[in-house]
């Protein structure tokens, strides 16, 4: 498959950057918010709709725990695929070196 030049010269757009801290994504370009943005309004909508029907009731909450679990891995999918690559991190850029100490 033949690749055009300003494809191979141009550099990923990235929708989520990788946490400084723990691991996970956040939004920064527009098609990430979006994503967040309808995200958001997709589980709330759920979770209303499911109490309103429901009364209030405990299989509500039920639902609403058992509908986040494909919700948010259908959301870690998209940021994986349109982010950065992220693993658990400490906030340090480079791994330290263990004869090292942070404190002097």
């Amino acid at each position: 498959m033949m690749r055009h030049r300003s494809e191979i010269n141009s550099p990923k757009l990235v929708w989520f950057r990788t946490k400084r801290y723990g691991f996970g994504w956040y939004p920064v370009s527009w098609q990430g918010w979006l994503v967040s943005f309808i995200w958001v309004a997709v589980y709330a909508g759920l979770i209303s709709t499911l109490n309103l029907r429901l009364n209030f009731s405990w299989q509500a909450s039920v639902i609403s725990v058992l509908l986040a679990i494909p919700l948010v891995g259908l959301l870690v999918l998209i940021a994986r695929k349109t982010g950065e690559k992220s693993t658990w991190r400490w906030g340090h850029s480079q791994p330290q070196d263990e004869g090292t100490s942070r404190l002097k």
